[in-house]
Formats: structure tokens, C-alpha cells, sequence
């Protein structure tokens, strides 16, 4: 009986550790967002035309940031993997002129439907700088800076998903509860189950 219960128990460990390593292989792989992916940023004022462009920078995206791309007056955009970041870089602050567009367009040219949705990241300093100013058209991520002030130091930052959906942590931990239930009710039932 003893040494049923154990290979039971060993069993459910079992279980339990290989769900637990895909749950974590499955969160990893989503949380990569466009890592690796090539991007390109451009700088667009007064509009969205094309002859409005006033800088671009192209590159492939790494985790420490890359491509980034000169704003003027001492600002920077930057891509990460998983949101993108203007920082101001100036002091007192850069102001960003008043038209239909002042800001940057992002473009994934490895993966055209990169980006599936955006938000804005607590960590955004910047007053004035709204959900409405970021768009997302035809799998390009827009950020408009019009009329706002950057104080040196401040940060605006917008998250984006990839299309990867991550479960939430109560979602993975249910998940993984209810697997490792499953595993020892089938251990459970096998024993019972008469020769």
C-alpha cells in the first residue's frame, strides 16, 4: 500500500512539474512580443503624408531597445519587444508643435499583423498624453505628440500585444490546479480499476 501511494504521490509531482514547465515555455514564448522582428519608426509632421517624414530608423528589435530614432529637441523613441518608449532627453523640456500629426509611425516589416492592440504603460509621465493619441491602422502603431511637453526625464510609454494570448496568472494558476487534479484522479482511478 505504501509503495502504491508513493508512485501515486511521484505520479502527481510528475504531472504537476510538466504543466508547470509548459505553462512557463508558453508565457515565455508569448512575452517575447516582436523580438528579433525588423521595425521601422519614422517621424511624421505636420500629417500622415509621405512627404511629411522628418527622420526614420530601421532595425531589428532587441531587448535593451533597438532601433531608436531622434526626435529633435533631444528626444528618443525607442522599440522594445513588447511596448515602445519616448523619452525626453532635454532640459527644462521639448515641445512638440501643434498639427494634424506630430509623432511616429511603427512598422513591423518581418510580421505585417504584429500588432493586434496597444495600451498605455503606467509608467507614461507625460501630462496630457491620452489612449486617443495612439492608433493602431492597417497593422501600423501611430503616436501622436502634438502639442504636448516633454520634461527632461519624462517617459511615454505604450504597451502592444503580438496576437500572442498570455493567460493571466489566476487563469495559468486554475489551469494548472485543474490539470494536476486530472492527473491524480486518473492515478486514483486506475487503481480501482479490478485485474
Amino acid at each position: 500500500m505504501n509503495g502504491f501511494r508513493l508512485k501515486r504521490i511521484r505520479a502527481c509531482a510528475c504531472g504537476a512539474f510538466a504543466l508547470i514547465a509548459l505553462l512557463f515555455a508558453a508565457t515565455r514564448t508569448a512575452n517575447a512580443g516582436i523580438l528579433g522582428d525588423t521595425v521601422q519608426i519614422e517621424w511624421l509632421y505636420p500629417d500622415l503624408s509621405p512627404g511629411s517624414v522628418q527622420g526614420s530608423a530601421t532595425g531589428a528589435v532587441t531587448i535593451t531597445g533597438d532601433p531608436t530614432l531622434d526626435l529633435g529637441d533631444h528626444t528618443d523613441a525607442t522599440v522594445f519587444p513588447t511596448y515602445v518608449q519616448m523619452v525626453g532627453i532635454y532640459s527644462p523640456y521639448t515641445s512638440f508643435d501643434p498639427g494634424t500629426f506630430n509623432g511616429i509611425s511603427i512598422t513591423d516589416t518581418t510580421n505585417s499583423s504584429a500588432f493586434s492592440g496597444f495600451s498605455i504603460d503606467s509608467d507614461t509621465t507625460v501630462a496630457g498624453f491620452v489612449l486617443s493619441d495612439v492608433s493602431l491602422v492597417g497593422g501600423v502603431l501611430y503616436l501622436n505628440f502634438q502639442g504636448l511637453d516633454v520634461p527632461d526625464g519624462s517617459i511615454v510609454q505604450v504597451d502592444f500585444n503580438n496576437g500572442a494570448a498570455v493567460p493571466e496568472p489566476a487563469t495559468g494558476t486554475l489551469l494548472g490546479l485543474a490539470a494536476l487534479g486530472f492527473v491524480c484522479w486518473r492515478q486514483r482511478r486506475s487503481r480501482l480499476k479490478p485485474m
